[in-house]
């Protein structure tokens, strides 16, 4: 069933007509086999909203600003607020592709999401991204007759409908003060989110994809500081001399790693003549734009799949436990769900693939530089957080960074400043 939009309807039925499954959606017989049914009358479906919001860290601040009661200032936090019962910083539990990357991008916007936990809140593009994420997921639990784009931007409408009006999402389309629902902001959301998956489904047919091996998986590793201890290292690991004497190091310091593989899927490699994996990843934001000279766009490809060589190394060290057994990952996918185009705000799908080698040397090779990458990002944060001092987090110089956003909920001289105006 198709939704149309109609001019005379009233605001609230246009977006009920937009983003609120059809009672006939998603209906096939595989559907109602694996999915609660969805057929609801017209007058509920406005209450078909989870009550639950997504569970948030317990360390997490309120992102709302806390306001004195009296004289309506603003209450200042102080970096010290955060100390543990033993008076320091905490430690990350955890490193994540998306931490990673923060990391390297700005210090102390990190040190604020993964040190004090105040993490940044959703926004638009996040919550456009985890729905169409969901979206793409689901569909695949349909059998491949009932794949259509119909129910892949209804299973959008149903994921959606269950969230809106959460804690975590409720507020992105509310008007300030009177906080109303702003709903001709939320159905041009809306229409950009079902254009990506209409994208999507120009760019790959999910009805002629076999059901991929694995989907929205966790990927998990103990990774050694030392990277020449590491699976991917090149043997013989003892003569190196950045070994430190590994025949000897029965229980070697490790940090742990963890990140969320959107799907996996079996291909065959002709050239080799057997099945290997393919890692894909679903991107809601443009394709880099590979226009310029051939070294630059090689560093751009490079930085690109940069999250998907962390799941690959994490997925080669998940080998370890199975003594090298299993199916080897040789291909990396980066799926673009939008692109550059004409000057068009949502222009044509694309996807970008990476060959890690055709040897299994080859690709650990590659993999043996991104460990010894992550562990070389992981002692810089051990060593920030040693220090106990915040002012050694350094802001970055993009104006769009969230350390500009939360810097000024402290009190002014107890975190570092940027060295130049980022206006």
């Amino acid at each position: 069933m198709v939704v149309s939009l109609c001019g005379h309807w009233s605001r609230q039925s246009r977006v009920a007509a937009l983003l609120i499954p059809p009672s006939s959606s998603i209906s096939s017989s595989s559907a109602s086999r694996r999915r609660p049914s969805t057929r609801t009358s017209t007058s509920s479906r406005w209450l078909l909203f989870s009550s639950s919001a997504q569970q948030q860290q317990e360390e997490e601040v309120e992102q709302d600003d806390d306001y004195n009661k009296n004289n309506d200032q603003p209450v200042l936090l102080h970096p010290n607020d955060f100390y543990n019962e033993k008076g320091s910083f905490k430690f990350p539990k955890a490193m994540s592709p998306s931490s990673i990357l923060e990391f390297k991008n700005c210090p102390q916007s990190f040190f604020f999401q993964y040190i004090l936990g105040i993490r940044q809140p959703s926004n638009l593009a996040l919550a456009k991204g985890s729905m169409v994420h969901s979206a793409l997921e689901k569909v695949f639990d349909l059998d491949p007759g009932d794949r259509s784009l119909d129910n892949l931007q209804n299973l959008f409408r149903s994921v959606w409908s269950d969230n809106r009006s959460t804690d975590q999402y409720k507020m992105l389309f509310e008007k300030s003060p009177e906080k109303e629902r702003d709903l001709e902001s939320e159905i041009t959301w809306g229409k950009e989110a079902l254009k990506l998956l209409e994208n999507y489904f120009e760019l790959e047919d999910p009805r002629k994809v076999k059901s991929p091996a694995q989907r929205e998986v966790w990927v998990t590793a103990h990774l050694t500081t030392n990277p020449w201890l590491g699976f991917t290292a090149p043997p013989p690991v003892h003569d190196h001399p950045n070994a430190g004497g590994a025949d000897h190091e029965s229980d070697p310091d490790t940090f742990f790693v963890r990140g969320i593989v959107d799907r996996l899927d079996y291909i065959r490699d002709f050239n080799e003549n057997q099945v290997v994996l393919r890692l894909c990843d679903y991107k809601t934001g443009k394709a880099p734009n590979l226009k310029y000279a051939p070294s630059t766009n090689e560093r751009i490809r490079e930085e690109s799949f940069y999250q998907l060589f962390i799941y690959a190394l994490l997925l080669r060290e998940k080998q370890k436990l199975k003594k090298g057994v299993g199916v080897d990952l040789r291909f990396l996918r980066l799926m673009f769900l939008t692109s550059n185009s004409n000057g068009n705000d949502i222009g044509k799908a694309q996807w970008l693939d990476y060959d890690l080698g055709a040897t299994q040397d080859q690709r650990d090779a590659k993999l043996h530089q991104i460990h010894q990458d992550l562990a070389q990002i992981w002692l810089q944060v051990k060593q920030l957080v040693e220090t106990n001092d915040p002012t050694v987090w350094k802001p970055c110089s993009r104006k769009f960074c969230y350390c500009h956003k939360c810097r000024p909920k402290f009190v002014p001289g107890t975190l570092a400043e940027p060295e130049q105006e980022y206006f």
